[in-house]
């Protein structure tokens, strides 16, 4: 129902698998738009979809069970069921009412479609809204959020301070910088560390995609120096309730002041969360975007990268980016407060150039800072 889709995986390796998603059975595909591998398996043992990305589990349903979902599927305006799956000449509503009545009917049925059908019959293993949590209410956390509820799941998001876009609302000065309206080429020209990961994310949701669902959520915006683009109000609270609005809008489940410690694993896969006051919550699946290590006081303290260490992820060493620098000499302290437009900052290896571009840069009472430092800093961290 709406976009809601079901997931059939057969005991068994004959024709019964496949996916009913709207009105029909569509072997080998997905209702979340992945093709799935391997659909059926060898009896007694069961198989998440293998699409990768909707992480469907099993849960067994009896033969009435999946005669009610075929109801489900009936078109109430004339009267008639869609045609699931039609092979020489039975159609989908024979079998499920034979399944259901479980009569000799169902026998012959069986024993026409083979005797993989006749498991499939009564050993369909169903996965119809996944209950998700999402771990983090920052800006990737309310995304994953958002976009979790538009694909009919039920999605529970937990923030362990006191709001949502706590680091959020001191971007851009408190402006918010929500993005760059610069084409793709020239955004992943920018991108300093193995751009090529990103390719998928962008093609699945651009720069101009972002900008459209934050106006379409009743919050302007505008483009700046650089492509930059800002609220039309000058206030990163806009794009939080932006966002705020948006969730609630789908149905998301925000719960505040609750801090995750734990993820929950059961037969190797995520099945829940332990909270630092003791309670649990299950789960089909966990999205964790705790953030990582940039701003403490914002909540980015490393404890996604715990859990992920816990569930036997790699994470591989974190380094400061977007920093400002310290320098040896003293004298740049002197200068605390001048800002410098319109210059040209050179970052040297011995004779090897780092980094050099023209912009703005200001000295501070530790060293210097300023967009140019900022964007220095990235690439040459390692070498400090």
């Amino acid at each position: 129902k709406g976009k809601t889709s079901i997931c059939f995986v057969t005991l068994g390796t004959g024709v019964g698998g496949g996916m009913v998603t709207n009105n029909h059975i569509i072997n080998g595909f997905c209702g979340c738009g992945g093709e799935i591998g391997h659909i059926t398996v060898n009896k007694n043992e069961t198989k998440k979809c293998g699409c990768g990305r909707c992480g469907w589990l099993e849960q067994y349903v009896s033969a009435t069970g999946i005669a009610n979902m075929a109801h489900e599927f009936m078109n109430k305006d004339t009267g008639r069921t869609s045609v699931l799956y039609n092979y020489d000449k039975i159609t989908a509503k024979e079998v499920f009412d034979a399944a259901k009545a479980k009569d000799k009917l169902s026998l012959e049925i069986a024993d026409k479609f083979g005797q993989i059908l006749g498991l499939a019959l009564s050993n369909i293993a169903c996965v119809f809204n996944p209950q998700i949590i999402v771990i983090g209410g920052g800006a990737a956390g309310m995304m994953a959020a958002l976009k979790a509820a538009e694909n009919g799941h039920d999605v529970t998001l937990l923030e362990k301070n006191e709001k949502l876009g706590k680091k959020l609302f001191i971007t851009g000065k408190g402006r918010c910088n929500v993005t760059n309206a610069s084409d793709m080429e020239t955004i992943m020209s920018q991108i300093v560390t193995n751009p090529r990961f990103l390719y998928s994310a962008f093609s699945d949701c651009s720069n101009t995609d972002v900008m459209e669902l934050i106006e379409n959520g009743g919050c302007p915006l505008k483009i700046e120096r650089g492509q930059r683009v800002f609220p039309e109000s000058d206030k990163s609270s806009d794009i939080i309730s932006c966002f705020s609005r948006l969730l609630k809008k789908a149905g998301v489940e925000i719960i505040l002041n609750k801090e995750v410690t734990h993820i929950i694993t059961e037969e190797g896969r995520a099945a829940g969360v332990s909270l630092s006051d003791g309670k649990k919550i299950s789960a089909d699946a966990i999205v964790l975007a705790t953030g990582g290590l940039s701003y403490a006081s914002t909540g980015s303290t490393g404890d996604g990268h715990r859990m992920a260490r816990e569930l036997g992820h790699t994470v591989t060493p974190c380094f400061p980016a977007l920093v400002p620098v310290n320098t040896k000499e003293d004298w740049c302290r002197t200068l605390q407060g001048l800002s410098l437009k319109n210059v040209t900052f050179t970052v040297k290896d011995g004779k090897k150039k780092l980094y050099e571009d023209f912009g703005e840069m200001l000295f501070t009472h530790f060293g210097i800072s300023g967009p140019l430092v900022l964007s220095a800093s990235s690439k040459i961290v390692k070498k400090l």
